[in-house]
């Protein structure tokens, strides 16, 4: 979703999720399956040069959540926040 608030600025929304079943191989080579699940949520403010314009500058903070079976090495943790700085432009 995308609130446009003036001519250059808007904010913007995105939620997307994913479940599934997935069978992985554990440290003693024996698979293991169970449910692989992750959503994400993430709010953003977007700069672009007129109201239809194609071109934007955005800055967007995003949430993760997964399930114990999609992040389980707890020495090296899936990313849970993420500030992310984009811009795209077409010709």
């Amino acid at each position: 979703f995308e609130h446009v608030l003036t001519s250059w600025f808007s904010t913007t929304y995105r939620i997307f999720g994913e479940s599934r079943d997935a069978t992985v191989i554990d440290i003693r080579e024996q698979p293991v399956r169970g449910r692989w699940v992750a959503y994400n949520g993430s709010v953003g403010l977007a700069l672009h040069s007129d109201w239809q314009s194609r071109d934007r500058m955005e800055l967007l903070y995003s949430r993760y959540f997964y399930s114990d079976f999609t992040d389980n090495n707890p020495a090296q943790p899936l990313d849970h926040q993420v500030l992310t700085l984009g811009a795209s432009m077409a010709f």
